[in-house]
């Protein structure tokens, strides 16, 4: 086995065309291509050689038939990513992980590339805002990471401590910081590794400055912070990530600091060209325009940044959205960016053009229509309209920014922006009256509906603010346009002392985009089949011993009375029954599925982790001698139910519908609710937490009774949630707040054209 420079020259046959002893030609060939994939990551330390490292990196892709071609193109994704091209740089690594595959894992040069590999791809992933993902790359990279103290270890760590500061882990990135601060006082390194020492060292107290930053307590560790930010901004190289980094925390460091000029002063350094990306530049200039709404100073300073902060994130818009759509069905995901520029523009907009509320809600539409879902079913960019709404109608499109939450209420009477300051707090009640709706009580239950009370009138007293209530008052039906993490939560806040849900026929929709699509394929859709079903009810399926094991789940035995009361009296054939056994994945695959009114689903809804798309309804498996039988599995995925034919309206009484790993700033594609509208629901009924067998089943039988008797999908879902409410021992959230509709209103109002 001969080595050079500590890598492996030739052993094995690890990719066609390579012989497994080189001749003089081929080691000459292979060591040109190290040569250059070293020049290249020499190169990727400064900016302004960037153009030089693609060179590098392009030139020992050329050489033919060497070992370096995967390191080459993984040098060629790190550049893509820094420049804000990630599909590209994605795509690069699928190449070299195809290549790499095939290489055996006992050698060192496999070992060394396939950790480059899974590590720039979780840079990729999280900079996607894939947490899940690019903690699972770092997981696969810790095998090929070595001991404690080897230069990889120490990048492991570091890239950890990247992700649990984008995850908002503040204190588990401390810890990684500690460790990766005794292994390098520990263990001097090997000669080679001695020389990265000083790198690894900067690195670290790059990442220790942003930890304790946000760990930070007392005013004079945040100053000092401050102070030790900003010189490192100011050594930083002029366009580089390192000095973008360094210059947001210090501003924030500053602002915290109550030192708004010198916040103001660094800020301006930001905004000044050149910059790494187009997402760097106007997260520079949405920083700059918060600043300057925050300091109240010149209005003509303010009027200028404003405008310069609109065309850039009407061009970064622009470039999301040309961004393809990633092959699992989930697509833009720069949300943490995108709340930033958007809560600049919005603020921006409150302040600069409080008479043209108009201006703020294309803004908002404009970020809420780059989600996956939005984007497949109305590819076209929207121009907002602010016409054809009737009385007792509206939307209400929102935004929970860094440090408010934005109303545009838009109804026959116009279009009005309200914007309520926030801080911690209302995040953290948020979040605990989310936990209220998606998981049951723990204590006894009148305390546990009392603490929820107690809860949702202290939201609903900092988020509503008078004027808007009294606008929200006239409503009947509500179309909430907004991410939605949040419309569980918005549902059990009360107005004028009732829940918004109870009160009001409540629909949701990510972006009025997906509206308008939605309402071009209804308008679209052929008659349905007079001899179709009513009601098509999946229900109860039967769980065999190998889903009660890697589920925990078991049959829901429902009993004739709760199904009778499911299909809302109606008889054979206007209702389909397709119960335990018989309800397999393949029985919904039929006409008969397809040419109904509506479809309901009543069963176990489980998270498979393993999959990007990890929601999924437990269904039964086929016996080996019924037709489809024998291998088919017992779980229905978002890829699957996207290939049937359902009817407009779907109903899922299947916990964690919605669920899955968070994606940041998508809309619903990724989960089981956008599966069904793909597959050709107009609206479909869910929830994103857990789910209460009796109160779901009385829930959905009150629902499907008022549906079948004229009224609206969203009325009767309010009806419904009001009923189970007023029952005695349901009154907690749990029990009535997490199903929600997603889709079409009861009335599809115009309020965009294009």
């Amino acid at each position: 086995m001969l080595r050079r420079g500590g890598a492996i020259l030739g052993a094995a046959l690890w990719f066609g065309g390579i012989p497994a002893q080189q001749d003089d030609d081929a080691r000459q060939r292979d060591a040109a291509a190290r040569a250059l994939v070293a020049a290249g990551r020499d190169a990727l330390w400064s900016v302004s050689t960037w153009p030089l490292a693609r060179q590098h990196f392009t030139a020992a892709l050329a050489v033919p038939k060497t070992w370096w071609g995967p390191s080459a193109q993984i040098g060629l994704a790190t550049l893509a990513r820094l420049e804000g091209r990630l599909p590209e740089a994605l795509d690069r690594l699928a190449t070299a992980r195809r290549t790499v595959s095939r290489w055996p894992l006992a050698d060192e040069l496999p070992r060394l590339v396939r950790f480059d590999l899974q590590v720039e791809a979780s840079r990729c992933y999280l900079a996607l805002g894939l947490g899940d993902r690019a903690g699972a790359e770092l997981d696969a990279a810790a095998e090929f990471a070595g001991p404690p103290g080897l230069a990889r270890r120490i990048a492991l760590d570091l890239a950890r401590v990247d992700l649990h500061l984008a995850r908002d882990e503040a204190r588990l990135a401390r810890r990684v910081v500690e460790v990766v601060q005794s292994q390098l006082d520990q263990d001097p390194g090997s000669e080679p590794e001695q020389a990265l020492r000083p790198v690894q060292r900067r690195e670290l107290a790059f990442r220790d400055g942003m930890v304790r930053l946000r760990l930070a307590q007392a005013p004079e560790e945040v100053a000092e912070l401050a102070a030790a930010l900003r010189a490192g901004f100011a050594a930083a190289e002029v366009g580089s990530q390192a000095r973008a980094r360094l210059g947001a925390d210090a501003v924030a460091a500053l602002v915290r600091a109550d030192d708004l000029a010198t916040a103001l002063a660094v800020s301006r350094e930001l905004c000044q060209p050149p910059f790494e990306s187009l997402q760097r530049e106007a997260e520079a200039k949405a920083q700059y325009v918060g600043l300057l709404l925050r300091a109240s100073g010149e209005r003509s300073e303010l009027a200028d940044a404003y405008a310069d902060l609109q065309r850039v994130a009407a061009a970064l818009f622009d470039t999301w959205r040309a961004l393809p759509l990633r092959p699992g069905g989930v697509g833009t995901f720069l949300y943490v960016a995108r709340l930033e520029v958007l809560g600049a523009l919005l603020g921006a907009d409150r302040v600069l053009a409080p008479d043209q509320p108009l201006r703020a809600l294309q803004h908002l539409e404009s970020a809420l229509a780059l989600g996956t879902l939005s984007r497949r079913l109305h590819p076209e960019a929207l121009v907002v309209s602010a016409d054809g709404w009737a009385p007792g109608q509206g939307a209400l499109a929102f935004a929970f920014t860094p440090g408010a939450v934005h109303w545009l209420a838009l109804d026959a009477q116009g279009l009005v922006h309200f914007a309520v300051p926030l801080d911690a707090a209302v995040n953290e009640q948020l979040a605990e009256l989310l936990r209220c709706v998606d998981h049951p009580p723990l204590g006894e239950l009148a305390a546990e509906r009392a603490a929820a009370d107690t809860l949702v009138r202290e939201l609903a007293a900092r988020l509503w603010p008078e004027s808007l209530v009294a606008r929200l008052s006239g409503w009947r039906s509500v179309l909430l346009v907004g991410d939605e993490s949040h419309i569980a939560a918005l549902q059990a806040l009360p107005l004028a002392g009732v829940p918004l849900g109870a009160a009001k026929a409540v629909t949701h929709v990510p972006s009025l985009s997906l509206l308008a699509g939605l309402r071009q394929r209804a308008a679209a859709r052929p008659l349905r089949p007079a001899a179709g079903p009513e009601l098509v009810l999946f229900a109860d399926p039967s769980v065999d011993a190998a889903a009660t094991a890697a589920w925990q789940i078991d049959n829901l035995n429902l009993s004739p009375d709760q199904l009778t009361a499911l299909c809302a009296d109606l008889p054979e054939p206007r209702a389909h029954r397709i119960l335990h056994q018989a309800a397999t994945a393949a029985a919904l695959r039929g006409t008969v599925v397809a040419d109904a009114a509506q479809l309901t689903i009543l069963a176990h809804g489980v998270e498979d982790l393993r999959a990007e798309r990890a929601a999924a309804i437990a269904v039964a498996t086929p016996m080996p001698s019924s037709p489809g039988g024998g291998g088919e599995p017992g779980l229905l995925r978002c890829e699957a139910v996207e290939a049937l034919r359902v009817p407009p309206l779907v109903a899922l009484g299947v916990c964690g519908a919605a669920s899955g790993p968070r994606r940041l700033g998508d809309d619903g594609a990724h989960h089981l609710g956008g599966a069904f509208l793909l597959a050709g629901a107009d609206r479909v009924v869910l929830a994103g937490g857990q789910l209460a067998v009796g109160a779901t089943v009385a829930l959905l039988a009150e629902f499907t009774a008022k549906v079948r008797a004229g009224s609206g999908v969203a009325e009767a879902l309010r009806a419904a949630r009001a009923a189970v409410r007023a029952t005695p021992g349901r009154e907690h959230p749990y029990f009535w707040a997490g199903l929600r509709q997603l889709g079409l209103p009861d009335a599809t109002p115009g309020p965009v054209v294009r």
